[in-house]
């Protein structure tokens, strides 16, 4: 059985805006008019800003073979995946090839729930779905989560699909989530839009650390217009802010990030629906939890969701 873009579309998670191009349908984690602005205001977010990293496709089914039949225009990094998970278990990795290709994966025998994570740095379109079982939708989550970060949270570092710290969480927590992360983000006020079809219940923040060395941007009233933007448009409704995670590049200035931390803890103080955790207590501070300098590998993305997500239990948020 072949399923079409047009009903993989109802089986997509994480995404809010489609877009058909030569028989395949791409899906951004971003509004058509959030990647205007990105594309207006700098070419380094808006060519992040239409990476798929956070949606998924999701579905019940007793398929012993399933093939995804994508279109990749072009390979960033040229060792993106498409992963799948079987019951919130990983089970395959398909590593992504330019052009028209195949992910083909081999599944046991029986009815089961599958997600398959699209790539991190890589954007695709998708043209059909084949199985060889019978199949049916998963019932969403309750709740929508929407979280706003920079490459930790694009999940740049992790390597595999599936394992970033957004992709972690999305296991471990009651939320159906949208990841507008974004290499080299930081505050940004003018991002901040309402999104068709997608009401958050609850709000992730996850930025500041792009301020470390950056003399040139008033952090400050960055932080500040971003928070006053985000209340305009959603109102009181809860936030979990992270502050900066530990990073030990050579050229980072540690009192500069220091004092963004401080500033961020400042200016959501003065909202009482923000609560904010401390970056630097999610990933330990070796190497090992690392890619380089910066950005969590696929273990410590799976540290920090954890935090995370025990912070979030902990504030009922």
């Amino acid at each position: 059985m072949k399923l079409s873009s047009k009903t993989l579309k109802k089986l997509i998670r994480g995404a809010c805006y489609f877009e058909e191009k030569n028989g395949y349908m791409y899906p951004y984690h971003h509004t058509e008019e959030q990647i205007a602005y990105f594309k207006k205001r700098l070419d380094f977010w808006y060519e992040r800003s239409i990476l798929q990293a956070g949606i998924k496709i999701e579905l019940i089914t007793d398929s012993e073979k399933i093939e995804l039949d994508y279109f990749a225009p072009v390979c960033y990094s040229g060792s993106d995946t498409i992963d799948i998970y079987v019951s919130d278990l990983a089970m395959g990795v398909h590593n992504v090839n330019g052009g028209k290709s195949k992910a083909v994966f081999n599944l046991d025998k029986g009815e089961k729930k599958i997600t398959i994570y699209l790539p991190i740095d890589t954007v695709i379109g998708v043209k059909s779905l084949t199985l060889d079982g019978r199949w049916k939708a998963v019932k969403p989550k309750k709740r929508k989560l929407l979280t706003i970060g920079d490459s930790i949270s694009q999940g740049y570092g992790a390597a595999l699909a599936g394992s970033t710290y957004i992709n972690s969480l999305y296991r471990k927590a009651d939320f159906e989530i949208l990841n507008q992360g974004i290499g080299g983000f930081r505050y940004e006020k003018g991002s901040i839009m309402p999104i068709d079809n997608f009401k958050p219940d609850r709000i992730l923040v996850a930025l500041g650390t792009n301020y470390h060395d950056d003399l040139t941007y008033d952090y400050e009233k960055c932080i500040e217009e971003f928070y006053e933007s985000l209340y305009e448009v959603y109102g009181n409704t809860p936030v979990v802010s992270v502050t900066p995670i530990y990073r030990f590049d050579p050229t980072h200035n540690p009192e500069r990030l220091k004092s963004v931390t401080e500033k961020i803890k400042e200016v959501c103080s003065k909202y009482p629906h923000i609560k904010v955790i401390d970056g630097l207590s999610l990933v330990p501070h070796i190497s090992q939890c690392f890619l380089d300098y910066t950005h969590p590998n696929a273990y410590g993305s799976e540290l920090m969701a954890q935090g995370i997500y025990e912070f979030m239990k902990k504030i009922k948020f």
